[in-house]
């Protein structure tokens, strides 16, 4: 068993790992396309069935959104996305393990969905410790791995993308106030509390 999932691991762990780095929008979809299929089965080869589901639609979603240039189209999908996982968790439903697959796909899907890839890579960081958590529990340790690289890389690419027109030191210089000004964005997209008070959205839902 130790072998097939190894095979599907690494193609995996080169996709997470280089995408982040990539400055089209288009190629960095095309890459996750590709991780997202290796996960798929690999979470299915664990018996992590509710994760396995979750990479499954991931990689519709991906593919949609590199294939269609229609935003009404893509935003239906999105809409359906979120039905098919609400369904596929309750489907699949393991505990804790769904729970966390479940908030992380959310917020996932409403990564790939964004058009800026400063954006979906600052809302993908927000979407890391659901992650993490699930593949701590899980016993996925390979994937606990990627997500590990995932994280590095999305800062990683995130800087590089708030540098890249910047003379050096005025981009040193404003590097934590950039990333903060990003992870803000992406907390304003998902309709999060930001700074200890709740939005309008989050305040209307709880």
């Amino acid at each position: 068993g130790g072998h097939p999932l190894t095979l599907l691991g690494h193609p995996g762990f080169a996709c997470v790992a280089a995408w982040p780095f990539l400055r089209d929008r288009r190629s960095a979809l095309a890459v996750q396309s590709a991780g997202a299929l290796a996960f798929a089965m690999h979470f299915a080869l664990l018996g992590a069935f509710t994760a396995a589901a979750a990479s499954g639609l991931s990689l519709v979603q991906l593919l949609v959104a590199i294939t269609s240039s229609d935003p009404h189209r893509r935003r239906s999908l999105d809409g359906l996305m979120l039905v098919a996982l609400m369904l596929l968790t309750i489907m699949t439903w393991h505990g804790a393990l769904s729970a966390l697959v479940a908030c992380a796909s959310v917020i996932s899907m409403r990564a790939r969905s964004q058009r800026s890839i400063v954006r979906m890579k600052a809302t993908f960081l927000v979407a890391a410790p659901f992650w993490l958590a699930h593949n701590l529990l899980a016993g996925a340790y390979f994937a606990l791995a990627v997500d590990l690289v995932s994280v590095v890389g999305n800062l990683a690419g995130l800087i590089i993308a708030t540098n890249r027109d910047q003379p050096r030191w005025t981009a040193i210089g404003s590097n934590v106030a950039r990333f903060k000004a990003v992870m803000v964005g992406a907390c304003s997209t998902l309709r999060l509390p930001v700074g200890g008070k709740p939005t309008q959205a989050a305040a209307a839902a709880s």
